[in-house]
């Protein structure tokens, strides 16, 4: 009598989770009755599984030997004595092939003792299950820019320089394993104008050239939004650019995932302008990048490099505390290569922090003229209210001290007085 177990189970169907080192069979053999003389175990098993070795846990010795590519055949002591006898058997799933979506074991017990009760042959058909965790992680560098510095008007324009401050968004896909992921897509939404809900808003984050990969993959761009206005790009630009990314491509570097962050000018409230596609705020170019074989333990960059246009800001943001332009990105797999992973952090951003230039931010704004009229009427009011308040108050009708009559001595009064005057 045989059992036979791997090592997972879901909803009691047997699973191999395909990243792992190597898959464990758990095997018993019970022996009812006398000792079975050249007891044998066959095992039939995929080709594209690799025998590694076998551990007994408890019962008689046993020596496994592989046959051929696909049959194992393992020695039950000899004899194999009454009781029974546990081990583990261990393959490597190195060789399994991405379409395989099934693998099947037969197992076979043999002795050249007569049983009194032959078994048939012990079939288990386990499902493979490919399980690759992604993380996606965004970050802008710099993270933060200034402008209104030198504006230069579009007509004007002949390089990149001209435009503002070079910004670079990277994206880090990072695969934790443990299976390698066949094919992967991004999905990225870059803010290059502002809403204004007309054909053509201002620009935003002017793209200077195709977005550039490391690792293996590509992206594909719609060629009518990489640098429409064909500026020229200089040197010192790419060695900025070889500079940056050189330092993502040593095995120790991660982009760290960016977050927003509070920045406070002076103790009043902030006022943020923020330019991002999932708010309304700004178009986006959509576009796709692709990647094959991505490895566990192993990480591709995107790299967005584009310019900060001055103009719009200057023009429309002079008097804010910051705009935050967003680009998001978000990872896509096909249903149909089955593989497992957690969704949470399928999804990242890339904020840059533009902030107005300090001689344009404290510049004293023109008071309108309505507010002046209005002021001028206000004033005029109270005083007019202020005069029928005291006019009520009878401050207006007090009357004017009159002629007073000299004051005279005790003895001309009597002489009036005499007199009859």
């Amino acid at each position: 009598m045989c059992q036979f177990n791997i090592f997972r189970q879901e909803s009691g169907i047997p699973v191999l989770y395909l990243g792992e080192q190597q898959v464990n069979l758990s095997i018993t053999l019970y022996n009812h009755n006398e000792p079975a003389y050249d007891a044998s175990l066959y095992v039939f098993h995929p080709n594209t599984l690799s025998y590694i070795g076998r551990k007994v846990v408890r019962g008689e010795p046993v020596e496994c030997l592989p046959h051929n590519s696909t049959v194992l055949k393992c020695e039950i002591g000899n004899p194999m004595n009454r009781g029974e006898v546990e081990f583990q058997l261990r393959f490597s799933p190195r060789n399994v092939s991405d379409d395989e979506k099934r693998l099947k074991f037969t197992l076979k017990a043999n002795t050249t003792s007569i049983e009194e009760k032959p078994e048939d042959d012990f079939v288990l058909v386990a499902d493979i299950v490919r399980v690759a965790e992604l993380e996606l992680r965004g970050v802008s560098n710099p993270e933060q820019v200034v402008y209104g510095e030198h504006v230069i008007p579009q007509e004007e324009m002949k390089t990149g320089e001209d435009i503002g401050s070079l910004i670079i968004h990277t994206y880090e896909l990072i695969n934790y394993g443990p299976w390698k992921a066949k094919e992967i897509e991004i999905h990225v939404k870059w803010p290059y104008q502002t809403e204004t809900f007309t054909k053509n808003g201002k620009w935003l984050l002017y793209m200077m050239e195709t977005p550039k990969v490391q690792g293996n993959g590509y992206c594909v761009v719609d060629p009518d939004i990489v640098n429409p206005l064909r500026l020229q790009v200089k040197r010192e630009e790419d060695q900025f650019i070889r500079e940056f990314e050189g330092e993502h491509t040593k095995p120790e570097s991660r982009v760290k995932r960016q977050a927003p962050e509070e920045i406070r000018l002076d103790p009043r409230t902030l006022n943020i302008a923020t330019m991002d596609c999932e708010e309304g705020t700004a178009k986006c170019h959509y576009f796709k990048c692709y990647f094959k074989d991505l490895q566990p333990d192993k990480n591709v960059l995107i790299s967005i490099r584009a310019r900060l246009w001055s103009q719009t800001f200057v023009e429309d943001y002079a008097t804010v505390d910051r705009v935050d332009v967003i680009s998001r990105a978000s990872i896509y797999l096909d249903p149909q290569l089955d593989i497992r992973q957690k969704t949470e952090n399928d999804k990242a951003f890339a904020v840059t922090k533009a902030l107005p230039d300090l001689p344009l931010y404290q510049k004293p704004e023109e008071v309108p003229l309505w507010i002046i009229i209005l002021a001028v009427c206000g004033g005029l009011l109270l005083l007019i209210l202020l005069i029928f308040c005291l006019w009520k108050l009878g401050f207006f009708k007090r009357k004017k001290p009159g002629y007073m009559p000299a004051e005279m001595h005790d003895k001309e009064l009597r002489e009036k007085e005499f007199n009859g005057i």
